[in-house]
């Protein structure tokens, strides 16, 4: 929903090389998986509007994997970055 909202606001801003990936074709919480698309793909700035999410129900009966999960994806994502030259960030959470 936000990242959909985010590419919109990019592209109508000029911007025409934006790369996306689905859950299905890229675990985020998969460090090797995240490191490989940052070697093929080189990107010099990234928007992560990737999250695992919940209603109240599912935050409250699984706190701890909603935060594992999240923080991992943002440590893959970050370190990547680091790894592989991307220099501007920019975390939705």
């Amino acid at each position: 929903m936000v990242g959909r909202a985010v590419c919109k606001a990019l592209s109508n801003a000029g911007y025409r090389n934006i790369l996306t990936a689905t859950r299905q074709s890229l675990d985020l919480t998969e460090q090797r998986s995240v490191y490989d698309y940052f070697a093929v793909n080189q990107p010099d700035a990234q928007v992560v509007c990737a999250a695992t999410v919940g209603g109240i129900v599912a935050n409250s009966s699984y706190p701890a994997d909603f935060i594992g999960g999240n923080l991992m994806i943002q440590a893959n994502l970050l370190e990547a970055a680091r790894l592989h030259g991307c220099q501007r960030t920019i975390l939705m959470s």
